[in-house]
């Protein structure tokens, strides 16, 4: 890996350390073939469901990951209600089980299944882990086109936000 890649990996980590993060989590598809789109797409589905259910706002970074063909994708996650209820009030193993219920015709790609959702130990190790998933591009030849044979300006982007008002007020550092 290039110091280039690298420095741009550290610099979005440190980004993301402006939020308190109430939950990591990683959605797991097994079906080869899924888009990032399609897969953001079902993410930010079952995200507007956790926040029906429990009567939050929840805001995440989403940034998806290939590994053999598969698609799976971590997400930063925090949530704010007028009530004072955070995240934090919502059990993690109830998100990952609702996860599975809405998309229960998947299966496991890994032994833990298709969502890991946990409470961050580290808010600065948990960023700087998502950042270090990131896609990255060498040149600047290559913001142009990347392996996926998408442009930026076709919404290939490193990661992607969900609910950018509450993202806006949540963060820490201005």
């Amino acid at each position: 890996m290039s110091t280039k890649t690298d420095e741009v990996r550290q610099t979005y980590g440190e980004f993301f350390t402006e939020w308190k993060w109430e939950r990591f989590a990683t959605l797991t598809f097994r079906r080869t073939g899924i888009t990032e789109a399609k897969g953001i797409d079902h993410a930010k589905v079952w995200i507007r469901r956790l926040a029906k259910v429990f009567k939050i706002q929840i805001a995440a970074i989403i940034v998806p990951r290939h590994d053999d063909d598969r698609l799976h994708l971590h997400l930063l996650m925090l949530g704010k209600s007028n009530s004072g209820k955070t995240l934090n009030d919502v059990p993690p193993w109830i998100m990952k089980q609702d996860w599975e219920r809405l998309y229960a015709f998947w299966k496991p790609a890994n032994p833990t299944g298709l969502a890991d959702v946990q409470l961050p130990r580290s808010n600065n190790a948990v960023s700087l882990y998502t950042a270090g998933n990131m896609k990255t591009w060498e040149s600047t030849a290559d913001l142009f086109e990347s392996k996926y044979k998408r442009s930026w300006s076709d919404d290939e982007y490193a990661y992607h936000s969900f609910n950018h008002r509450l993202l806006k007020k949540a963060r820490i550092t201005a």
